[in-house]
Order: structure tokens, then sequence, then C-alpha cells
């Protein structure tokens, strides 16, 4: 809450208050600090990125005049990048993820990125209005992949690293986002066969990319619908995951791709997904 962040903000201000003036023994940490910039970046206050990138400099400051352990560190820099995300500061984000790779490969190795400082950098550019942002996204996702792959296996994606990019595609009105959504799904497929067991897609992200199609209102939308189930239920039974047996909304959702679609062979597709469903069901293989 904002009492929360000011209260917090208050109490650190106060100890290093009371360190100068001899009543505390040590002054406040990159521990405190990161809690307030934490404290900040939830409060949802329209201030809260600014002063998050106040405290940031400020660290930075008292590691200059010999406070080391006011250092900031990954922690830190993701509070102040959590805040600017929440703000809809993408390009300062993104930024401050600049900033740690550069300092990182300077040798400081305690701003080294981790996910979530990717995950809000590409969350943030997802729920950007400005234009080309999925594909702004999509640059982030792709250099966290080449951060991971250039001597960084502990810095690797999940399965939002991916499902922010896709769930931004099934509300964007793009030509081709049903393409670049369904792509960003078979890289989710591929790594999982990798051993990249965090890249697991749900049952959300398969229904998301049909939903993405059926909003393109394309004479293929059924189609690329249908080609999408039909790779969730091989998945499925490949890998023997429960979670993603085809369920009645992802059904529901390829029916709608194929009734958006005005395919000449729309209601013949439709009846005989229908059909199949009815036999599934029938089979036991059906939620």
């Amino acid at each position: 809450s904002p009492y929360a962040a000011e209260r917090a903000d208050d109490i650190v201000r106060q100890m290093e208050q009371l360190y100068f003036d001899g009543k505390l023994n040590a002054p406040p940490d990159v521990y405190h600090y990161t809690i307030v910039c934490a404290c900040w970046a939830r409060s949802g206050e329209s201030i809260a990125a600014q002063r998050c990138f106040e405290i940031l400099q400020h660290m930075e400051l008292r590691a200059e005049q010999g406070f080391a352990n006011c250092n900031p560190n990954v922690r830190t820099y993701n509070a102040v990048i959590d805040a600017y995300a929440r703000g809809h500061h993408v390009d300062e984000a993104e930024n401050l993820l600049d900033e740690m790779i550069r300092r990182y490969r300077r040798g400081d190795q305690n701003v080294k990125p981790d996910g979530f400082t990717f995950n809000a950098v590409i969350n943030a550019w997802t729920r950007s209005r400005k234009r080309g942002c999925g594909d702004r996204a999509e640059m982030i996702l792709k250099r966290l992949l080449e951060f991971h792959e250039s001597g960084n296996p502990d810095v690797k994606p999940d399965s939002r690293s991916f499902s922010h990019i896709i769930d931004y595609y099934s509300r964007s009105r793009e030509p081709d986002a049903g393409k670049k959504a369904e792509w960003l799904l078979l890289g989710m497929i591929k790594m999982y066969g990798k051993g990249y067991t965090d890249v697991l897609p749900t049952i959300f992200t398969f229904t998301a990319v049909i939903s993405t199609y059926a909003k393109s209102k394309c004479e293929d939308a059924g189609i690329n619908g249908e080609r999408v189930l039909h790779m969730l239920n091989n998945f499925q039974k490949e890998n023997d995951i429960p979670s993603l047996i085809p369920n009645t909304f992802v059904i529901n959702t390829v029916l709608h791709a194929w009734s958006k679609s005005g395919h000449p062979k729309a209601g013949e597709r439709t009846e005989a997904i229908l059909t199949n469903m009815e036999e599934e069901y029938n089979s036991g293989h059906f939620l």
C-alpha cells in the first residue's frame, strides 16, 4: 500500500540519521533499501518508479562514499525494474536491464540479471501501448536465450517468458499475431523436449494461441485453430501430462475459430469436432 511504502521509506531515512548522530551502530544496508524499493514497486503510486530510481542512485552514492554494503544487487535492480514495469515506463525498465548486463560483464557478479529481470521487462513490453511492443518483447526473450546460452546456465526462461508474449498476441489485432503466437508455442514445446521443464506450456497457452487465430477472422482461422488442437493432443499423449487433456474451453475456442472463419467447410468441420468430442468424452479421454 502507499502507506507501507512511505513508512518503510521514512524508517530507513531515520536509521540513516540515527547512524550519523551516533545513536545507531550500523547504517542501513542493501537489504533495507531493497525492501523499500519493493514496497514502492507494489504501492501503485504514480511516484513509485521515480522514488525507486532515486533510492538506487542514493545507494550507489553511498557505496562510492565507502559504505560497500549499500551496493545495489540484483534484487534491488529487480525491484526498480518492477516499479518501472508496473508504471508502464518500459524504456526505463529495459535501460536498467542493459545497465545490469554491462555491469555484470565488467565483473560485478552482484547485479547479474536473473529470469525475473528478463521476465519483468518482457511483461512490461506486452503491457505497453507502444507500436511494435510484441516484437520488442520477443527481442528481450531472444536476449534472455542468448544470455542463457553464453555461459549463464542458471539464467533461463520459464513458461512466463513465452506466455506473456502469447497473451499479448491473443489480445492484439496484428495481422500475423496467430503465426507469431504459434511460433512461440512451438519454441516452448521444443525447449521442453530438450529438458527445460519450466517451459512446459499449459492448457491456457494452447488455448490462447487458438484464440489468437479465432480473433483474426481469416478464412484459415478454423484450420489453424484445429491444427493447434491436434498439436495439443499429440503433445499431451507423447508426454502423458494429465493437465493438458483437452477440455470444453479449448474445444469451444476451436469451434469459435471455425465460426469466425467464413470457410466453406466450417459447418462440416464443426460437426466433426463435436462428434469427436462426444467420442473422446465417452472413452474417458476428455475433461
